[in-house]
């Protein structure tokens, strides 16, 4: 997990070519503007879901990671 700005992004490029393409789309797309569903990024190896739900209040709900889609840079 990288905890940083995206001003920051390039100084993270060099951790693999899947990790900047992932970087470049979230500086230079209007994350706002994007409709729900899946936007492919790079083909199926790279891919951002757009999601819209109600949460669950604090307390009623655990922490989840997605470690498997980072196996490969």
């Amino acid at each position: 997990m990288i905890i940083d700005q995206l001003d920051h992004a390039a100084c993270y490029f060099g951790i693999g070519s899947r990790v900047a393409a992932g970087l470049q789309f979230l500086r230079e797309t209007n994350l706002a503007g994007l409709d729900n569903g899946r936007h492919e990024i790079d083909g199926d190896a790279i891919q951002s879901l757009v999601c819209e739900y109600q949460t669950k209040p604090m307390g009623q709900s655990q922490w989840e990671a997605r470690r498997r889609w980072l196996k490969k840079l």
